[in-house]
């Protein structure tokens, strides 16, 4: 008889850690598609690194583009200036030497007048 009632409590203490063990097992099992779901977001978030460094990477090659040609357009500005100012020199010089030609043809023509009255006079 007291094997029987021993048997009882072995099937319980049997069933119980059959349980258990089901009950560990699917914390096991949540656990690891809780890890398979994380390494799914962790590789999902390389992803998204990666394309981000590819769109910083290209930006820099955008930023170093403007950056030159800002460059160039300061140098291009600069040389424009430069050209002004000869400008403004020669048309300077043209309009001085504009009005010494007519200074000269207006003398010259004062003469020409001079003469043909005196020659008219005489």
């Amino acid at each position: 008889m007291i094997i029987s009632v021993r048997e009882p409590k072995v099937l319980i203490e049997e069933e119980q850690q059959r349980n258990s063990l089901d009950v560990d097992m699917e914390i096991v099992k949540e656990r690891e598609q809780q890890l398979r779901r994380l390494e799914a977001d962790m590789t999902d978030l390389n992803g998204m690194f990666v394309d981000l460094n590819q769109m910083i990477h290209d930006q820099g090659e955008k930023v170093d583009d403007i950056e030159a040609n800002v460059e160039v357009a300061v140098e291009q500005v600069q040389d424009a200036n430069k050209q002004l100012k000869e400008a403004k020199i020669f048309r300077e010089q043209a309009l001085k030497k504009k009005f010494c030609l007519f200074g000269v043809v207006g003398v010259a023509a004062g003469l020409v007048v001079l003469v043909i009255i005196l020659l008219f006079k005489n």
